[in-house]
């Protein structure tokens, strides 16, 4: 009777519970388990674990605890799927005759909260020296445009000319990123309005049409009619777009001379979600998990500050909104952003 009561508790444990018997054949499953892993039970019980492959990693924790008659805590493995990876966290506890009982918890989710979190509080300190550094920037180089720009108006020789313009392009150039800065630091901005994110989305790619020409850049728009509005800043949203289009149209340039950016809008559970997928040279596994970062790049020194993507991901997260990659070498690269419907 003990036994049978500890089996119905076990069976109805909303976790994915396995029991294995010493030689760690499957003796009792729970349909937690079989959801999870997509098993139907009567091809789990009696199956050994070292032949399931998603699995089999358990098995030298298993002898572990049963060899030491201790419990297993918190084992870490992975379940890869088509597109995605499942993070799942073990307790491997010894039980009465030789057997092992798994308590299996699926911690994705969880992870990507706390990932998240870390970024955010990250971002938040960046910002705050990130102000300081640009106030202090901004008013010296205001000085600098203005007054190479009234040289370059005043009688002057033209070698003279020429200096002072370029002197005034990259002082242009400075404030752009002083500029980037401060949106960074600030993170919001309260003028916000219901805006069409396919409206939105073509006035960028209409800016880009004279130099995706010269740069063999096709553009695909497959953009669903009819999206519910979202509420927000358009020149802000504005920016992020022209930042991840840019960032694509770079990539695809200097790895193949040439590519194609499929753009894609629809509506995706009370959020609107517009992706850019490019057939670039694609980012691998350390870049990708920094991608993100303020003043991460990959770029030639010059060539870009690193603040285009962690502006981004600062805007769209002020607007409550997501934005993420997906990538790997060889294969391309997604950026996805979601924003909340204006109807929800």
């Amino acid at each position: 009777m003990h036994k049978e009561l500890i089996d119905h508790i076990l069976i109805n444990m909303s976790s994915a519970v396995l029991v294995l018997d010493s030689t760690m054949h499957v003796i009792l499953t729970n349909r937690a388990f079989c959801d999870t892993f997509q098993m139907e039970e009567e091809h789990v019980t009696g199956k050994s674990l070292e032949t399931m492959r998603e699995l089999h990693t358990l098995a030298a924790p298993i002898k572990e605890a049963l060899a030491s008659e201790k419990t297993v805590s918190g084992f870490e493995f992975h379940r890869h799927l088509v597109s995605d990876i499942k993070i799942f966290v073990a307790d491997i506890i010894p039980i009465y005759n030789n057997e092992v009982l798994l308590v299996m918890r699926d911690v994705t989710e969880e992870r990507e909260r706390m990932e998240k979190l870390y970024f955010t509080d990250r971002l938040a300190s960046v910002g705050e020296m990130a102000a300081g550094i640009a106030h202090e920037i901004n008013n010296p180089l205001t000085g600098i445009i203005a007054l190479s720009q009234l040289l370059v108006d005043s009688e002057i020789p033209d070698n003279i000319r020429r200096d002072l313009r370029d002197i005034n392009k990259e002082a242009q150039r400075a404030a752009t990123v002083v500029k980037n800065l401060l949106i960074f630091a600030r993170g919001k901005n309260s003028v916000r309005g219901p805006v069409q994110i396919n409206g939105l989305t073509e006035e960028v790619l209409r800016l880009r049409t004279y130099e995706d020409n010269v740069n063999n850049i096709r553009i695909i728009r497959d953009f669903t009619a009819d999206l519910p509005d979202v509420m927000v800043n358009p020149s802000q949203i504005q920016q992020v777009l022209l930042n991840v289009i840019l960032n694509a149209e770079q990539a695809m340039k200097e790895a193949n001379g040439s590519g194609t950016l499929l753009v894609n809008s629809q509506r995706v559970n009370g959020h609107v979600r517009v992706s850019f997928t490019d057939d670039g040279p694609g980012i691998d596994k350390n870049t990708l998990a920094r991608i993100f970062d303020p003043f991460f790049t990959t770029k030639e020194v010059g060539k870009g500050t690193g603040l285009g993507l962690s502006v981004s991901y600062g805007i769209i997260t002020a607007h409550g909104g997501r934005i993420r990659a997906k990538s790997s070498p060889g294969h391309g690269a997604t950026i996805t952003i979601d924003l909340p419907s204006a109807n929800v």
